[in-house]
């Protein structure tokens, strides 16, 4: 029986009890509960694969790998915000761009940098993302500029990053 056949179900079943004038107290909520799980809206397919990658960064910087159902919903959040605001829109690129903001982590401030769970990173997204993207402070900002400018250079005349640039 799927989801929403047992509510379905249900709700036939406790308004047949109603007319026998019989007690559905209970059988109403477990009835709102299932309705309530239908509406969920499914976590991305990358969740698991985002969950993983967040403990690795956590445990690189010598945290503990702690993720509790508040952490995890939060992840739920970020990706879907960030497939919202992608170029592509989809689930891959959601996953791409969080894997962007850990490497790119350390742009993001001294304030934001030692906010690492994924709560606060969800609630400072667009703070974090801006701070990546055009840098933490003016001194960033303008080092972020002239790498972008000797990467250009270097790609116009064919040259690596060797020794000397």
């Amino acid at each position: 029986m799927t989801l929403k056949e047992e509510i379905k179900w249900l709700d036939g079943y406790i308004k047949k009890l109603v007319k026998q004038g019989a007690e559905v107290v209970v059988l109403r909520a477990i009835l709102t509960r299932l309705k309530r799980q239908e509406k969920k809206e499914p976590p991305s397919p990358y969740h698991s694969e985002a969950i993983g990658l967040y403990k690795m960064w956590l445990e690189h910087h010598g945290l503990p790998a702690i993720v509790d159902a508040r952490q995890g919903n939060a992840m739920k959040e970020i990706l879907s915000k960030l497939k919202s605001v992608s170029k592509d829109k989809t689930e891959e690129s959601a996953f791409e761009s969080f894997q962007a903001i850990l490497h790119h982590w350390p742009r993001v401030g001294a304030y934001l940098e030692k906010r690492k769970q994924l709560t606060d990173i969800n609630a400072k997204l667009l703070e974090i993302i801006d701070k990546i993207k055009h840098g933490a402070t003016k001194q960033s900002s303008n080092i972020m500029e002239a790498d972008k400018v000797h990467g250009e250079l270097a790609k116009k005349y064919n040259r690596g990053y060797g020794a000397n640039g």
